[in-house]
């Protein structure tokens, strides 16, 4: 399932943010950490320091809610989750 994911970033955050995508240790051995490092570098962050990016996700596959596995991700990268939309 795709994710259409909207998220206030800590503008002190996006330093970290970047470096952690550049050197590919956002989301490290975590089963999806490619998919999140490959969506985030092709997301967007706007004047008001929103991130916008699309995420595939097969958590509600496994049982589990939407994100599950991504969401603590991004809360550790001082990120507010806004909004979660299915993508299609």
């Amino acid at each position: 399932m795709r994710y259409y994911i909207k998220c206030k970033l800590n503008p002190e955050a996006k330093d970290r943010l970047a470096d952690s995508i550049k050197s590919g240790s956002l989301a490290h051995g975590n089963v999806f950490y490619e998919g999140m490092q490959t969506a985030l570098r092709e997301g967007t962050i706007d004047e008001n320091d929103i991130v916008h990016f699309v995420e595939i996700c097969y958590c509600l596959e496994g049982g589990l809610y939407p994100m599950a596995m991504e969401i603590p991700v991004l809360n550790s990268i001082l990120m507010m989750l806004l909004k979660l939309k299915m993508h299609v």
